[in-house]
């Protein structure tokens, strides 16, 4: 968790094939490409927890800017070609490396970008992607077992 959540502050979540995409995936994911909407009011479940549950003012006024910023950093979701990007200003990458597919859902292990204008930082992450008719569900699996589901709609 604090792995992503230092990745989320520095960048934004994110997508797309196009001739700006760092490293091209040669995952396809035709069921998957497509722009997305966040659910903001569903995402973040977790991390909505603490900011109500911090008593201390300053810490809870850094909370809530964190995840204002979280908000702003799924925002303009995007799939092309097992590449996903998101965000406005910072924009983070995703680039599949490989999955598995088990009916609507998808795991596997993608290549991160916090910043695609500051392409030299990146690690690997474990993502799972689950479709619900045009409701998708987002997750990256770091080291803990609390990540928050990302809830987006196909625009």
């Amino acid at each position: 968790m604090r792995l992503l959540m230092l990745a989320a502050v520095l960048g934004a979540l994110g997508c797309g094939r196009s001739d700006d995409t760092l490293i091209p995936s040669d995952v396809a994911t035709p069921e998957l490409d497509g722009r997305y909407t966040l659910d903001d009011s569903a995402s973040f479940e977790g991390f909505r927890k603490r900011v109500v549950a911090e008593q201390d003012p300053k810490r809870r006024d850094a909370l809530e800017k964190i995840l204002a910023f979280l908000k702003s950093a799924y925002s303009d979701f995007r799939i092309s070609h097992g590449v996903i990007r998101s965000g406005s200003g910072l924009v983070q990458e995703f680039s599949l490396k490989n999955a598995r597919r088990e009916g609507n859902r998808l795991r596997g292990t993608a290549t991160h970008h916090e910043d695609v204008h500051d392409p030299g930082d990146m690690q690997d992450f474990e993502l799972m992607i689950q479709t619900d008719g045009n409701r998708l569900l987002f997750v990256v699996l770091a080291d803990s077992a609390h990540n928050d589901t990302l809830y987006f709609t196909r625009k």
